[in-house]
């Protein structure tokens, strides 16, 4: 039996089949610990093969640039990739697009924060006293960590990092961002505001310790992204099906994983501002 014949038969039998076609293989943005990612994304490969009639397979990947790699290489389809990473994957194979977000992620934002010792108040715009200070990005190829709060130090004071701050660092992941801002080793620190909202709700922050002196504006963040061959490979409006699964997800523990609420649809002039960003940090032009 064709691969044709056999799409034609899981459309009409609404999916209850397997395509025997090569498998579909995603991965996602890697967490510390590989045994809580997997349980996290391993089970939406079950509800994409259920939803679109072939097999999904998730794919663990290490880190972000591993992550990026497999997509590159054509080892993965299917991504949930970072704003900046998800920028690069796409400049770097032909015909490849984002197709959905978290609606969280439509309106990402990224925090400045301050040791109490530098008398930095929370403002409701650029805190220009933070020139002289000491800076802690996140990692460099962060999109929210590091890349936008970039941007806006840029734009708000016309100059590059180094330029602004008396040290420039970089940190490993958002927690330790916070964590190293908290001891004073930095002065001042740049996270993703889900990681630092989710910290003050559990009661992790303390106030007293370490504070917040601004929310970036928002920009989109966090996407799908899918390579530009999929349709050739497992039939004219594949990729439009595998949207409409993403769209459609509304089981709370899938979601959960990311953790998001819901997806939307996106494309990739929602991303013009990181690769605006991108250029002015001299990280090439996509």
């Amino acid at each position: 039996m064709s691969k044709w014949i056999a799409l034609a038969l899981v459309a009409i039998l609404g999916g209850a089949a397997l395509v025997a076609a090569k498998p579909l293989v995603f991965s996602a943005i890697p967490g510390r610990d590989e045994g809580d990612v997997r349980r996290r994304f391993e089970p939406l490969a079950a509800y994409f093969s259920a939803k679109l009639g072939v097999e999904v397979r998730y794919l663990y990947t290490e880190s972000y640039g591993k992550s990026l790699g497999a997509f590159k290489e054509g080892r993965t389809q299917l991504a949930w990739l970072g704003g900046f990473s998800g920028v690069r994957g796409r400049a770097a194979v032909p015909g490849a697009r984002p197709i959905a977000q978290a609606v969280e992620d439509t309106r990402f934002t990224s925090c400045f924060i301050a040791h109490p010792s530098t008398g930095l108040p929370s403002l409701g715009r650029f805190p220009e006293g933070i020139a002289g200070k000491s800076m802690l990005f996140g990692p460099k190829p962060s999109t929210s960590g590091r890349l936008m709060p970039e941007f806006f130090v840029r734009r708000a004071l016309e100059g590059a990092p180094e330029e602004i701050f008396s040290r420039v660092d970089y940190g490993k992941n958002h927690g330790d961002t916070i964590a190293r801002v908290k001891t004073g080793e930095f002065q001042v620190g740049a996270v993703a505001c889900p990681v630092w909202d989710g910290q003050v709700r559990a009661g992790k922050v303390d106030p007293k310790e370490v504070r917040l002196i601004w929310r970036t504006p928002s920009y989109h963040d966090y996407n799908w992204t899918i390579r530009g061959d999929l349709d050739a490979e497992w039939g004219a409006g594949f990729s439009d099906r595998l949207r409409e699964a993403i769209l459609e997800l509304r089981d709370e523990k899938l979601l959960a994983g990311f953790p998001r609420t819901r997806f939307v649809a996106t494309h990739e002039g929602n991303f013009d501002i990181i690769r605006e960003a991108a250029e002015a940090a001299g990280l090439g032009k996509y």
